[in-house]
Protein backbone atom coordinates (compact mmCIF):
# COMPACT_ATOMS: atom_id res chain seq x y z
CA UNK A 1 0.00 0.00 0.00
CA UNK A 2 1.48 3.40 -0.90
CA UNK A 3 1.84 6.01 1.83
CA UNK A 4 2.33 9.76 1.54
CA UNK A 5 4.78 10.70 4.28
CA UNK A 6 3.80 13.81 6.21
CA UNK A 7 6.43 16.56 6.38
CA UNK A 8 6.33 16.47 10.19
CA UNK A 9 7.40 12.82 10.10
CA UNK A 10 10.27 13.72 7.77
CA UNK A 11 11.35 16.61 9.98
CA UNK A 12 11.23 14.55 13.17
CA UNK A 13 13.12 11.68 11.55
CA UNK A 14 16.15 13.87 10.80
CA UNK A 15 16.26 15.73 14.12
CA UNK A 16 17.86 13.42 16.72
CA UNK A 17 17.25 15.98 19.47
CA UNK A 18 13.47 16.02 18.94
CA UNK A 19 11.52 13.90 21.46
CA UNK A 20 9.50 12.30 18.64
CA UNK A 21 12.56 11.32 16.59
CA UNK A 22 12.46 7.64 17.66
CA UNK A 23 8.76 7.41 16.78
CA UNK A 24 9.25 8.99 13.35
CA UNK A 25 12.27 6.82 12.53
CA UNK A 26 10.47 3.70 13.75
CA UNK A 27 7.37 4.50 11.68
CA UNK A 28 9.40 4.93 8.50
CA UNK A 29 11.50 1.84 9.23
CA UNK A 30 8.44 -0.29 9.98
CA UNK A 31 6.69 0.67 6.75
CA UNK A 32 9.84 0.15 4.66
CA UNK A 33 10.51 -3.23 6.32
CA UNK A 34 6.98 -4.30 5.40
CA UNK A 35 7.71 -3.40 1.79
CA UNK A 36 5.31 -0.46 1.73
CA UNK A 37 5.83 2.34 -0.77
CA UNK A 38 6.68 5.67 0.86
CA UNK A 39 6.20 8.80 -1.22
CA UNK A 40 6.83 12.48 -0.87
CA UNK A 41 5.49 15.24 -3.10
CA UNK A 42 6.88 18.67 -3.99
CA UNK A 43 4.93 20.24 -1.12
CA UNK A 44 6.90 18.06 1.32
CA UNK A 45 10.16 19.36 -0.10
CA UNK A 46 9.02 22.98 0.12
CA UNK A 47 7.88 22.61 3.73
CA UNK A 48 11.01 20.66 4.65
CA UNK A 49 13.25 23.28 3.09
CA UNK A 50 11.42 26.14 4.83
CA UNK A 51 11.76 24.48 8.22
CA UNK A 52 15.42 23.64 7.69
CA UNK A 53 16.60 26.81 5.93
CA UNK A 54 18.44 28.02 9.03
CA UNK A 55 20.53 24.86 9.39
CA UNK A 56 24.22 24.85 8.54
CA UNK A 57 25.09 24.08 4.94
CA UNK A 58 26.76 20.72 5.66
CA UNK A 59 24.00 19.73 8.04
CA UNK A 60 21.37 20.68 5.42
CA UNK A 61 22.98 18.41 2.84
CA UNK A 62 22.86 15.48 5.28
CA UNK A 63 19.16 16.10 5.96
CA UNK A 64 18.33 16.04 2.25
CA UNK A 65 20.30 12.84 1.65
CA UNK A 66 18.50 11.18 4.57
CA UNK A 67 15.05 12.16 3.32
CA UNK A 68 15.78 11.03 -0.22
CA UNK A 69 17.02 7.66 1.05
CA UNK A 70 13.90 7.18 3.17
CA UNK A 71 11.35 7.97 0.49
CA UNK A 72 11.05 7.38 -3.22
CA UNK A 73 9.04 9.69 -5.42
CA UNK A 74 8.60 9.84 -9.19
CA UNK A 75 9.56 13.52 -9.00
CA UNK A 76 13.06 12.68 -7.76
CA UNK A 77 13.89 9.35 -9.39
Amino acid sequence: MPYLVDTNVLLRSVDPSHPMNPDAVNAIRTLRDRGEQLHIVPQNLIEFWNCRQHAQTGEMALYHVHVLKCCKTPYLS
